[in-house]
């Protein structure tokens, strides 16, 4: 009896552990079978997608989703330059439309369609120009620009090109524009090169917009005295309210960086020789 009952025992044990086998092979077998679905998923909407061929605002409509709606008709305008499609968004949307058919197709219209309460920027046209003319660069943008945002646009650019592009400048139409451009590029030219020759390409007398201009360097100061009579932060306002010209500003920061206090005697008038003389003095930074 003892013997019939192990075997029983046995018996019962081996179909528990086929039990037990059968469930993994199931859950494997699940497991492939979610596999293989998604991957049907994956495949059918690759195959869906619409190419740029077949892209249209009613490809667009059928997107469930309305983010993927919006994106689809932006990249419509965006790959046939018709700004028609941007129109038809809500707002911001059309905003963040108009931007990027502006740098995709380097369409400056779409620029000025952009709401002027945009929230994509207090001041949403030039800001969009100033991409414009950075994506390539392109100086020829800057000339369209109210006078702020266009010097700060001609600085960008000049920036980028090492201010070693003089040329870049004739492709802005703007006179005024234009001269700003290559007042920067001489001043920089004066300074890398170490030649105050450069210096009196520049205006001879007071001209707030040229100083701004030049004061785009993010002035840091400088000072033979530790004990500085005059925050570093207030420099740019302080130049421009001593109505230091443009030229004397360039061979003050020239004869500064080459520690030459014999250049201060070009300065073109009595402010600018002093304030420039002062910074060897010790009594302006």
């Amino acid at each position: 009896m003892a013997r019939y009952k192990e075997e029983d025992n046995n018996a019962i044990k081996q179909k528990a552990e086929l039990s037990e086998h059968g469930k993994i092979k199931l859950l494997i077998l699940v497991a492939m079978a979610l596999l293989i679905i998604s991957l049907i998923v994956y495949v059918v909407g690759i195959s869906a997608a619409p190419s740029q061929k077949q892209l249209s605002l009613s490809t667009c409509a059928g997107y469930f989703n309305t983010l993927e709606k919006y994106q689809c008709v932006d990249f419509l305008a965006n790959s046939t330059d018709n700004l028609t499609e941007c129109s038809m968004l809500p707002g911001y949307q059309a905003d963040v439309c108009y931007y990027d058919t502006a740098l995709g197709r380097h369409n400056i219209s779409a620029c000025s369609r952009i709401t002027a309460n945009s929230t994509i920027t207090a001041s949403a046209y030039d800001n969009c120009v100033i991409s414009l003319a950075n994506s390539p660069a392109d100086m020829g943008y800057c000339g369209t620009l109210s006078i702020n945002d266009g010097l700060r646009c001609i600085y960008n650019i000049s920036v980028r090109a090492g201010f070693s592009n003089a040329s870049a400048c004739d492709q802005i139409s703007s006179a005024f524009f234009g001269n700003e451009c290559r007042y920067l590029d001489f001043y920089y030219q004066a300074q890398q090169m170490k030649d105050a020759a450069d210096c009196g390409y520049l205006q001879p007398t007071a001209n707030d917009t040229t100083l701004s201009l030049l004061l785009m360097n993010n002035e840091t100061g400088f000072s033979t005295n530790p004990n500085l009579t005059i925050e570093r932060a207030l420099l740019p306002a302080y130049y421009l309210q001593q109505n230091v010209s443009p030229r004397d500003y360039c061979y003050l920061k020239l004869a500064q960086s080459e520690s030459n206090r014999s250049i201060c005697s070009l300065a073109t008038t009595k402010t600018g020789g002093a304030l420039c003389n002062a910074t060897f003095e010790g009594t302006v930074v």
